[in-house]
This record gives structure tokens, sequence and C-alpha cells, in this order.
């Protein structure tokens, strides 16, 4: 699976924003791992194809095919409180849904946009694959 520029570019963002470290500039990361970021609560892992949990010393691996949705909780208005509270130092869930159960992550509010996207346009180029 060849990894579109859009995403490419949302990984060296976030990366160049001390979020995570990216597969593509970070040498010391196994060749497989695209994306790594600590999180709060848990690792985050992103793969050609799906990404991996690490939480409370056990690792979970999710396939993109096997997702059915992912869930943002991200508003106009919670923006707006941020800035207007001037507090940006906070975490929000991220929820992946599947067959039988979800995932929730907690991730970084400036870095969360970002890794929602790459998320999502991971899964959905894997959506169109098997559409073909």
């Amino acid at each position: 699976m060849t990894i579109n520029r859009s995403v490419q570019k949302r990984m060296r963002s976030l990366e160049e924003s001390g979020y995570g470290r990216c597969g593509l500039l970070d040498e010391e990361l196994t060749t497989s791992e695209l994306y790594v970021i600590e999180l709060e609560d848990a690792r985050l892992s992103v793969y050609r194809s799906g990404f991996a949990v690490k939480q409370n010393g056990q690792d979970f691996f999710y396939r993109f095919d096997e997702v059915l949705e992912i869930v943002s909780c991200l508003t106009a208005e919670l923006c707006s409180r941020a800035s207007a509270d001037q507090n940006i130092n906070f975490s929000l869930p991220l929820k992946v849904r599947f067959e039988v159960g979800e995932v929730v992550l907690h991730i970084p509010f400036l870095a969360y946009s970002r890794i929602l996207n790459v998320l999502a346009d991971m899964w959905n180029s894997v959506e169109k694959r098997g559409e073909q």
C-alpha cells in the first residue's frame, strides 16, 4: 500500500510539532512503523495495514479493513472554548468502532485533527482498495 502525500505530510507535521515520531523520517523506528505517539494512557503505532495500541502492558493490533467507523468528538464549539479559555493542554477521546467492540484513544487537542485524518485516510484507502 502506498501512503498518500497528505498522510505523509500530516505525520511529518505531527513529528515536527513534537507529537510522536514518524517512521518516514526516524531511522530508530522499525521499517514497518509509519508513525508512533505516546498518549496519556497508551502508545499508538500506525502501520500500513492497521494500527497497534499498547495499553496497560498489553498490545492490541487492529486492521484498517476491520474498522466500521471512526468517531470524532471535535467540534467548532470545543475549539472556540479552548481558544477563549486559552487552554490547549487537554486530550479528547477518539473512538474507533469495529463489528464487535471499540477502542477509545485519548489524543492531545493540538494533535487531534491530524491523527484523526491519518487514521481516517488510511482506513478509507483500504476501503477503496477493497471495493475495486
